[in-house]
């Protein structure tokens, strides 16, 4: 396991989630953090979507970024996929 997060952008396309996504997941990935034992490094998975006429309610969308996460931590982590 890892932590979830759901990241709200109002105003914003999802073509500009993905680079804002993808920016952030390479400054997690160039991080390294000291600890006792030596430096670690941290990767992100991203799975991001974009509200549609189509969604009953926010669950809808969350529920299709969920599965774009999903499938970014199947398609070997470190990765965006788009819902």
């Amino acid at each position: 396991g890892g932590e979830e997060f759901v990241v709200l952008l109002p105003d914003t396309l999802p073509e500009q989630a993905a680079l804002l996504a993808e920016r952030l997941r390479e400054k997690i990935a160039g991080a390294h953090v000291p600890t006792g034992s030596g430096e670690i490094q941290y990767t992100a998975s991203f799975g991001i979507t974009g509200v549609t006429d189509e969604d009953a309610s926010i669950t809808h969308t969350i529920n299709r970024a969920d599965e774009a996460l999903y499938r970014a931590k199947a398609n070997g982590r470190n990765c965006v996929e788009r819902g």
